[in-house]
């Protein structure tokens, strides 16, 4: 009896049809239709992070002194430090027009490449300044725990470069 009823349960699944598909996690594979489009962190993001899938978010801010010994390689080598990434950012903004340069905190006001050029070399009193004179990098991270992927992840956001107060003249 009992082995009927399993055949005849089997030939009835048969007969209908069964499907017989995976499902398979939305954040993998989803779908641009109905409730399953996902809000994306993509501002001044370079990770990309499900709103749905942060369980804990925090914004910071920190300072990195290139003059300390761990970040000499950093500020670069010789008295002209031209090989340092100071250098390198002002390279990327003024030859490859790779980085967004603003002239605000709030990012709101784009600078041209000219009035970065205007800008990057003179100080407030109209002095010149050197590569080595600014040794201050600000940068601002969001600090985001990622519960899909049980992973904390440091998402940098936003470069600041930093004049000293004895070279700013302030």
């Amino acid at each position: 009896m009992k082995r009927f009823i399993q055949s005849l349960l089997s030939a009835v699944l048969i007969g209908l049809g069964v499907n017989a598909e995976a499902q398979v996690a939305t954040s993998v594979n989803p779908s641009g239709f109905g409730d399953r489009q996902f809000a994306m962190d993509t501002v001044y993001s370079n990770k990309r992070i499900r709103e749905d899938d942060k369980m804990y978010q925090i914004s910071v801010w920190r300072r990195i002194d290139l003059r300390e010994k761990y970040n000499l390689s950093l500020y670069g080598a010789g008295d002209s430090r031209s090989n340092g990434i100071i250098n390198n950012i002002y390279k990327a903004v003024v030859d490859e027009n790779a980085l967004e340069v603003f002239a605000d905190e709030q990012f709101t006001k784009p600078l041209s490449i000219a009035e970065f050029q205007e800008n990057f070399w003179l100080s407030a009193n109209g002095d010149s300044i050197f590569v080595k004179q600014l040794y201050y990098l600000d940068f601002k991270e969001d600090f985001v725990f990622d519960r899909h992927h049980s992973d904390l992840v440091f998402d940098i956001k936003f470069v600041e470069l930093v004049m000293p107060s004895v070279t700013n003249a302030n």
